[in-house]
């Protein structure tokens, strides 16, 4: 298939959740048509051969390297031209626990969707095939749009889950009866974007901050922000057992960015 649109940017160091990222997004790039656009730190020739095997398991992917210093500054400014940007949870210079230094300046100022992946073996394989998207915020479509993309792109199911806490012991009828009103209007949209997905909504009786670190089976959980990362997606990205796409509303508008990395090769 002949590449098309904008590219899928991944951040890729020799770290493990570099090199899984990489794969991630080759994967990806591969099913979208889309080149693939790896940026990675300066690294010894051991290192490249990391990058090769990879790409390897993608022969007719075509495949541009940028070297770059900085990795949030140069995703950033790929993101700019970019249908997605992809970076693992943690890299090389991250010691200890949580996420790497580059995840939330990428997550916040990015000008695209960006996907950090991240979790259990069996979601980063896309072993539960099935994607998940969380609504209830202002940027609902956004999120929604990318999450069937994503799920037709797959030929997975999506589920559209809305995070309703509950109030006393039984809820009342005529919140339910919101909650329902508004994933109907959610499966309506999904449908009229991707007829070929076959959709599930589902209301889940606990805080948004709840769902978003209980969710276990599901490939990728899909959150939708505006510019800043609210207390939600931040805690997603910290305790999510599966990769997290983001889900951007609008492209920050006070990232700007002057030129991007120098690109190093390209194979197809």
């Amino acid at each position: 298939m002949p590449p098309r649109g904008a590219p899928i940017v991944v951040g890729a160091d020799s770290s493990y959740w570099g090199q899984i990222a990489l794969r991630w997004a080759a994967e990806h790039a591969w099913l979208a048509g889309a080149v693939l656009e790896v940026h990675r730190p300066p690294v010894p020739m051991t290192n490249d051969d990391r990058l090769g095997r990879v790409l390897r398991g993608f022969p007719m992917l075509p495949v541009a390297v940028r070297v770059g210093v900085d990795p949030a500054t140069d995703l950033l400014a790929a993101s700019l031209d970019a249908d997605l940007v992809v970076l693992g949870c943690r890299g090389n210079d991250h010691h200890g626990i949580g996420v790497g230094s580059a995840v939330t300046p990428v997550a916040s100022g990015a000008a695209c969707d960006v996907m950090v992946v991240g979790g259990r073996p069996a979601a980063v394989r896309g072993a539960h095939h099935q994607i998940s998207v969380l609504i209830g915020t202002d940027n609902d479509q956004r999120a929604l749009a990318s999450a069937a993309g994503l799920a037709a792109l797959r030929r997975v199911p999506l589920r559209i889950m809305l995070a309703a806490p509950m109030v006393g012991p039984h809820p009342l009828r005529a919140p339910v009866d919101d909650h329902l009103a508004t994933l109907r209007t959610a499966e309506a949209l999904t449908l009229r974007l991707e007829p070929a997905v076959h959709t599930t909504t589902e209301i889940v009786w606990t805080s948004p901050h709840e769902t978003v670190s209980k969710i276990d089976d599901t490939d990728v959980l899909v959150l939708g922000v505006h510019e800043r990362l609210d207390a939600v997606t931040r805690l997603a990205l910290h305790h999510a057992v599966c990769p997290v796409l983001i889900a951007r509303g609008n492209a920050p508008a006070h990232h700007r960015v002057d030129a991007k990395p120098k690109a190093e090769s390209s194979a197809s």
